[in-house]
């Protein structure tokens, strides 16, 4: 039996393109290059831990094969365009009356960001939520204020963000990956800077 087997909600959509649609809307955009640089980059309020982390006791850079295996089959597959070696699983679940939105990225087949977003958290839900993080993490729960970022002893991060609604990122520490993303940002930055300037030398003849 999966992980989501008892927490996941009935969901009916009368064609299979709707609920692509509907998710595919709801991706955030750490699809894109320049937002999962961002957030390794993040250096504000970093809090060292001892346990490794992990997102639903699955490890960062377990492949999709084993995700599948662990949380049962996702409600959608979504294939990047714009990056083909970027793959999304998409769930959907509960923390007791809270909506959580979670998203699966892998690169390559490896798994290097999970999102869980978890949506209007009343107070007590917000307190429990709390009691775990911290027990998990050995943490003081004057260190949950705002946002933060945890950092294992293997350099895999965890970001908290209670702003609009409670989200938690997590962020695999691969060197290759990151390397080939970098390359990738700095190789499109050039390109859309020489399409720029070939536009602008083709307006200076007309004007």
């Amino acid at each position: 039996m999966s992980i989501l087997a008892n927490i996941l909600p009935k969901l009916n959509f009368s064609t299979s393109s709707s609920k692509k649609e509907y998710y595919e809307q709801k991706i955030t955009k750490s699809t894109d290059i320049p937002e999962i640089l961002a957030l390794y980059r993040d250096s504000a309020n970093i809090i060292s831990v001892q346990n490794n982390i992990k997102a639903f006791e699955i490890a960062l850079g377990s492949s999709t094969t084993f995700v599948k295996k662990q949380m049962g089959e996702p409600i959608l597959e979504y294939q990047c365009e714009a990056l083909k070696e970027r793959k999304i699983f998409i769930y959907k679940s509960r923390f007791l009356k809270t909506k959580v939105f979670t998203q699966f990225h892998f690169y390559n087949k490896k798994l290097f960001i999970v999102e869980n977003h978890f949506y209007t958290m009343n107070e007590a839900e917000q307190n429990i939520f709390q009691k775990i993080f911290v027990e998990k993490y050995n943490l003081s729960s004057k260190n949950l204020r705002g946002s933060f970022k945890l950092v294992d002893p293997k350099g895999n991060n965890l970001i908290v963000s209670n702003e609009l609604y409670t989200s938690l990122i997590y962020l695999y520490n691969n060197k290759a990956i990151l390397k080939d993303l970098q390359e990738k940002h700095i190789n499109k930055s050039l390109k859309d800077l020489n399409q720029y300037q070939l536009h602008i030398s083709s307006w200076q003849k007309i004007i």
